[in-house]
């Protein structure tokens, strides 16, 4: 035999009884010299293929790429790492390593292959469930937006229908109490529909960051609550450490308007009070949100945030508030705490990791 030939045999009868390692040696003429025996299993290598053209074996193995890769790792001595699937189906980690032959001092390349075909089809699996779970949320953005909008406009003309009425005056006490039925009814409708049209909003507003004035956000909120506060002569003060920060402006009114909205209807039988902090710490934003009001009993905090759910079916609302306020939060990667005792009020915790703007 030649010395090639000698070398080679050596090397293929050294790495025999690993049937674990799939490991092929390729010297720098990009010949074969060496196999593992768990790369003679799974690529059908015999002893006649030693000194073979690495072309001529890659064919089982769909790496197409394979003599250039190898030729790059001899010029560059540089490790290439890539994956490929076999044509057994099998995926593989395959890592080409600059190798220097201790006998001649002449260089080669060992390809170690790794079967991760586990890993590979978890992964694919992951992918496929992600595609369809996207799909799945692209149906129902649609499905909301198309009934959101579907309703509007029957909805607009039974209020306005109701709107003429309302000019008569109604004798009829049993007629008058119906008619009210219908006009909260309505206001309750045009509400939920609203509500339930800001869901697919959330991930979309959740990125749209600007630097929101807080005082001013929260002035804004009290204007729109103004009959709210107005009715329930509530007061809502605020101790604010941190002025503004940097957030999606209408997620952060949204859980804002929820929260205070929420301090306002679930009053005891005095004015509300509803104080509003802000705060810095470890570059920890968080603000909370405090009422007087009704509180909420340990056994139910969690259960608040559930859509649709309502411990007080006398109180107005559709229980999709505090639902809407956990969406966003989660949007933003953020926390939110409930502390809460019945008869004395509650406190609502958020946290996000932002920093205010740098002034």
């Amino acid at each position: 035999m030649d010395t090639e030939k000698d070398k080679s045999e050596i090397l293929a009868i050294g790495y025999v009884e690993n049937n674990a390692c799939k490991q092929l040696f390729i010297n720098d003429d990009c010949l074969l010299t060496g196999f593992s025996a768990g790369a003679a299993i799974e690529f059908n290598l015999f002893e006649t293929d030693i000194i073979k053209p690495l072309n001529n074996i890659a064919a089982g193995i769909s790496f197409e790429t394979i003599v250039e890769d190898v030729k790059q790792v001899l010029a560059s001595k540089k490790t290439i790492t890539e994956e490929l699937q076999s044509n057994n189906g099998n995926w593989y980690h395959v890592s080409l390593t600059h190798y220097t032959y201790p006998c001649d001092n002449q260089n080669g390349v060992i390809i170690t292959f790794t079967d991760i075909s586990d890993l590979k089809k978890k992964q694919i699996e992951l992918e496929l469930k992600n595609k369809n779970l996207l799909l799945i949320n692209e149906d129902l953005e649609n499905f909301v937006y198309t009934v959101a909008h579907d309703l509007i406009t029957p909805l607009s003309n039974i209020e306005g229908s109701i709107g003429v009425i309302n000019f008569f005056k109604v004798a009829d006490s049993e007629l008058l109490k119906f008619l009210n039925i219908i006009n909260f009814s309505v206001q309750k409708f045009r509400s939920l529909i609203s509500d339930i049209s800001q869901i697919p909003k959330i991930g979309s507003e959740a990125a749209e960051i600007e630097t929101v004035d807080l005082n001013g956000l929260v002035d804004d909120i009290a204007w729109s609550l103004q009959n709210a506060i107005e009715l329930s002569d509530a007061v809502i003060t605020r101790s604010f450490e941190v002025n503004e920060i940097r957030f999606s402006k209408k997620s952060l009114r949204s859980i804002l308007y929820n929260l205070i909205l929420n301090g306002i209807k679930f009053k005891r039988n005095e004015k509300p009070v509803i104080n509003i902090c802000t705060e810095i710490r470890d570059n920890i934003f968080t603000f909370s949100v405090q009422d007087n009001g009704i509180g909420i009993p340990k056994a139910s905090i969690d259960k608040i945030f559930n859509i649709s759910t309502r411990l007080h079916s006398h109180i107005d609302g559709n229980g999709i508030g505090l639902y809407l306020v956990k969406k966003i939060v989660n949007a933003a990667n953020g926390t939110i705490t409930v502390h809460s005792e019945v008869d004395k009020g509650s406190k609502f915790i958020v946290s996000f990791n932002l920093q205010p703007p740098q002034g």
